[in-house]
């Protein structure tokens, strides 16, 4: 039986819905987006000058037809994660704005060919299910840089993608490149390997650029992905639920507006709950206020029947070390145990601005572990092991018992962590610290990489659309 965690209890998620609806039909949320306005307003919202006030009538209308469950599939179209199932799936940020090399202990601009290794790492990680990234490649043009690394992550792994988009045409450009290797746009809706998350800005404002995401994503079937980051003490309360609420606020706002433009498309219900360091004006990425309030993220996000869009594997530590590794475990043992469907930020560090291949594998590993634990305890006849028992007796032992052969490989081994005797550690056969232990097996999977090449036909399709941007036309 697997073990789940809930920290909001029914009277705590129902007293948050409250406060939604209240801030929602009484204070309102500023919406960008003048065609936005008026479909909301045409529908029985409150429009006075910069405000729209979005009764709760729309709320449970957008609650009804959103989907309970979000199908993201791979790219070869045949294997998914099937988001609202009860299974927890991991994505691996492949980029940030530095790189930590491990080797020199130094912290430097990401490159393309730093974001390749990272794939082809990640694409063999057994507990990275799917890919993400920030868009930060530093060798890369701006205006050119999402595409770029779209289709650099696309030739080399099946998993599916979820992207962040500078602007409007940034995501259409992707959209059209996924069509292609998915053999059109309607391939591509029927079984999208991509999914896009955005942002509003908080507090309460659904800025034009993210609504016309939301209505892009909503009219090609693109699972969406909408996830404020509201920090405590500076666009949220600074009080321990104050971030749920003000997240909450904005991502029903953009679901009313989502399920208005298209009933039923695909959305995905997110939020980083998280607080600012007043110290040091950090926002955290390690703080147990945040892991606590992503745990009733999920809470809340389930209670409505929406897939939530969580967050862990990361952390504050500018390195990969003891502490990244504390503020990993604990929020991926709490992103399992309470069932976080489409989980990012896998190996992202430095309060969310670092980004090193080591991290992905110690936090792939820590995924493992972790799973294994939230899994539970089996009770069943064969478990129980009367018959063994009763064969070994008093006095015996089973190691050479057919039980054990039969059962010994069920039990959860490490790859980069150690368990090599005391005496082999001290006399120094085996000293390999893990920072040396993650490089290795970082070098053991280039080593062992095998490459997912496109057809011909897409990739003379990927040149076609570079040649045409390059020339000033517009994505379609």
């Amino acid at each position: 039986m697997a073990l789940s965690l809930r920290v909001l209890s029914e009277k705590q998620l129902q007293d948050i819905h409250a406060a939604t609806l209240r801030i929602l039909e009484t204070t309102g949320v500023m919406v960008d987006a003048p065609d936005v306005v008026e479909l909301l307003h045409e529908h029985g919202a409150d429009v006075r000058a910069d405000r729209v006030r979005i009764p709760a009538r729309l709320v449970e209308q957008a609650l009804a037809t959103a989907p309970r469950s979000v199908r993201l599939y791979d790219r070869s179209g045949e294997g998914y994660l099937e988001l609202g199932s009860g299974e927890t799936y991991f994505g691996a940020w492949l980029d940030n704005e530095y790189l930590y090399d491990s080797s020199s202990r130094q912290h430097r601009p990401a490159l393309l060919a730093d974001l390749v290794e990272m794939v082809k790492v990640c694409d063999q990680l057994e507990h990275v299910d799917w890919m993400g990234w920030a868009g930060s490649v530093s060798d890369v043009p701006p205006e050119v840089r999402n595409k770029v690394i779209f289709r650099t992550v696309v030739s080399h792994t099946l998993k599916p993608i979820v992207t962040t988009a500078v602007d409007v045409g940034d995501l259409l450009a992707q959209i059209e490149l996924a069509a292609i290797v998915a053999g059109g746009y309607e391939q591509l809706r029927a079984r999208p390997f991509l999914a896009n998350a955005s942002e509003p800005i908080s507090p309460l404002h659904l800025s034009k650029e993210g609504v016309d995401k939301l209505q892009i994503c909503a009219a090609r079937g693109i699972p969406f992905a909408y996830y404020p980051m509201t920090e405590a003490g500076v666009s949220a309360p600074s009080t321990s639920v104050g971030p749920l609420v003000m997240g909450n606020v904005e991502v029903l706002a953009g679901l009313v507006v989502h399920q208005l433009l298209v009933p039923g498309a695909p959305f995905i219900y997110g939020n980083i709950p998280g607080m600012m360091d007043m110290k040091t004006l950090a926002v955290s990425y390690g703080a147990p206020e945040l892991f606590l309030g992503l745990a009733g993220l999920s809470d809340l996000g389930h209670w409505y029947g929406l897939p939530v869009y969580g967050t862990a594997g990361c952390g504050d530590s500018l390195e990969v070390d003891a502490q990244l590794g504390a503020e990993n475990a604990l929020s991926v043992m709490l992103a399992l145990l309470t069932g976080a469907d489409l989980v990012h930020d896998v190996g992202v560090f430095g309060a969310g601005m670092v980004g090193a291949i080591e991290a992905n594998v110690f936090a792939n590993e820590l995924i493992g572990m972790t799973k294994r634990i939230t899994h539970g305890i089996e009770v069943n006849a064969e478990t129980l092991a009367v018959e063994a028992i009763d064969e070994v007796g008093p006095g015996g032992d089973f190691m050479s018992h057919e039980s054990t052969l039969d059962n010994f490989r069920s039990f959860w081994y490490p790859t980069v962590f150690t368990r090599i005797p005391a005496q082999s550690w001290v006399r120094g056969s085996e000293r390999l610290d893990l920072t040396t232990r993650l490089r290795n097996r970082v070098v053991d999977l280039l080593d062992t990489y095998e490459d997912h090449p496109l057809a011909s036909e897409v990739e003379s399709g990927l040149d076609e659309c570079q040649r045409r941007w390059s020339g000033g036309e517009p994505p379609n």
